[in-house]
């Protein structure tokens, strides 16, 4: 098998492990707690990774700018330093942090370890790619278990991951430091177009995998919460699954949407599809299935109804990002403000209600509603396979 062949299928087995490792690690975290400690971490986790959303709009910024994004000399400096100091203080002063302080060193590694990654998928990098997948999802599993399972542990594995990875990248990978010849602007390209996109990308990867989780969390009691999160969590297996194959075709469209050659027929123009249609499958799997196994994690039953919303709900979700991913690599900025209006109505759509029933009612209507719309709406062209 060709080395160019190869590529890709390393950075689709990095990927499946990383997807796997966070399936683990939420699967960990709710079993190591009960039900209303799970549901205040499962918030902490989503507000941090909501305020850590600047590293990642500079991940998804630097792959849209391409080429000129690059690290040199004191900046690359800089960037390991940084991320030296959040690894140490996140693993040795872990029990003493208050959440507020880790959550502030999440943000700052995430955007040393976004730029990274963002120059190695505009570079189409793929084993650098695969690389940072492992070390993020080795350090996130391994710093909870290396600090006792606790809380405390669970929120200092966030930082850590990150900040280890960008280590790596900057210890081992010295394209981050080669700055290659600059084309000539032009008005297409401006600074300014891509970021458009990558802050439509941002708010679409970091609120899809928690927003009903979310909105049942602020309207029901911690234990009920913390019941549906656990169901949620094993919903999230879909989402990320299905992000396998995005993850693996996002460089080879941007490769596309610039007009370079090697871009991958599949990876351009099928696997957002392909990977839609697993997710389907998925569903349909998990709805059958896990009430069947839930007794023996959780020693309760469990009814049909919830996985099956929560299935309907994530293939919905992953289908408009799959959209939304092709929008943002072919710089859609129309599409990007019309998503983006979308997701902040499906944010405050759902009011405080009374039961169970009426809050994931209308937390799937929301989701109905922003699906439908968004599919319509979103037709960026598609890039073209090179």
């Amino acid at each position: 098998m060709s080395s160019s062949r190869q590529k890709p299928l390393v950075l689709a087995a990095s990927s499946v492990f990383a997807g796997a490792s966070a399936y683990a690690f939420q699967l960990l975290a709710s079993s190591s707690s009960a039900p209303s400690e799970f549901a205040a971490l499962n918030g902490w986790i989503f507000y941090v990774s909501a305020a850590a959303t600047a590293g990642v709009v500079l991940q998804y910024y630097v792959s849209l700018r391409g080429p000129r994004a690059r690290l040199t000399g004191p900046a690359r400096t800089a960037m390991g330093v940084l991320a030296a100091s959040v690894l140490g203080a996140t693993l040795l002063l872990s029990a003493r942090l208050p959440p507020w302080a880790t959550g502030m060193l999440a943000v700052a590694s995430q955007l040393a370890y976004g730029y990274a990654f963002g120059a190695f998928q505009a570079s189409a990098d793929l084993v650098a790619l695969a690389a940072l997948n492992v070390v993020v999802s080795v350090v996130r599993l391994g710093v909870p278990f290396a600090l006792g399972l606790t809380a405390a542990s669970f929120r200092s594995s966030m930082p850590a991951s990150t900040s280890a990875a960008t280590l790596v990248a900057v210890l081992f990978f010295r394209e981050l430091a080669a700055k290659p010849a600059e084309p000539a602007a032009t008005k297409s390209d401006s600074a300014w177009k891509p970021l458009l996109p990558a802050l439509l990308l941002t708010g679409a990867a970091t609120t899809f995998p928690f927003l009903d989780s979310l909105l049942v969390n602020a309207a029901l009691p911690d234990d009920v919460a913390g019941e549906f999160a656990r169901v949620q969590v094993a919903g999230r297996a879909l989402f990320f699954g299905g992000l396998i194959l995005l993850q693996v075709a996002y460089p080879y469209q941007l490769r596309a949407a610039r007009g370079e050659g090697g871009a991958g027929g599949f990876w351009t123009s099928r696997a957002d599809g392909v990977a839609t249609a697993l997710v389907a499958v998925g569903g349909v799997v998990l709805t059958v299935g896990l009430p069947r196994l839930w007794p023996l994690w959780a020693k309760s039953d469990l009814p049909w109804t919830w996985p099956a919303l929560v299935s309907v709900n994530f293939t919905l979700l992953f289908a408009v990002y799959a959209r939304v991913q092709r929008a943002a690599a072919v710089k859609d900025v129309r599409g990007a403000l019309v998503a983006a209006a979308l997701l902040a109505v499906a944010a405050v759509a759902v009011p405080r209600l009374g039961t169970t029933v009426q809050t994931i009612g209308v937390a799937a209507g929301a989701f109905y509603a922003l699906a439908l719309v968004a599919l319509v709406v979103l037709r960026p062209a598609s890039p073209a396979a090179g």
